[in-house]
């Protein structure tokens, strides 16, 4: 991944993108603006839904489950809430698709974990829940995460890194 990253770092240097100035530091180049911001426009939506998609989970805290059947649909709605309020800048943060893989890589990661119920009350027909891992079963830890994707996020108006902002 190093090798690669090296790679790309010169690749933009190549391209005028970035300028290596004194002591190795990297900068963007006077002509590197629109790369950036293009750039930054691909990546940005994905950042913001990765971090809706957690921001969600993390609000699960009071109750500490969600039923699989409705996880996507409730991220999707606090995302276009969230997207109204201009607290996400990209109606494209609001994908399913894409909220399905936050969730998926969330998953994988153990942030979150699939279990299925062992009671089955209500006439409920898909007893599977996402829930937390052991990982991340911790306010703190997750405040810690959430600071972290925030810090890579595009700068909104609305302070939003601090859960109790959210909830």
């Amino acid at each position: 991944h190093y090798d690669g990253f090296n790679k790309m770092l010169q690749l933009m240097i190549d391209n005028k993108t970035l300028v290596e100035k004194e002591y190795g530091k990297i900068a963007i180049h006077p002509e590197g603006q629109n790369h950036i911001n293009y750039l930054n426009s691909l990546i940005w939506p994905f950042i913001d839904t990765y971090w809706v998609t957690f921001t969600f989970i993390f609000s699960l805290i009071p109750s500490k489950f969600i039923r699989e059947t409705e996880m996507y649909e409730k991220i999707q709605w606090f995302a276009e809430s969230l997207y109204e309020d201009q607290i996400i800048s990209f109606y494209e943060s609001c994908s399913q698709e894409v909220i399905k893989n936050a969730v998926g890589i969330y998953h994988s990661d153990g942030i979150i974990v699939k279990q299925k119920l062992e009671t089955i009350a209500d006439g409920v027909k898909d007893p599977t829940i996402y829930t937390f891992g052991d990982k991340y079963n911790d306010e703190e830890k997750m405040q810690k995460f959430l600071d972290k994707l925030s810090h890579y996020r595009k700068p909104t108006l609305v302070k939003t890194s601090n859960m109790n902002n959210i909830r």
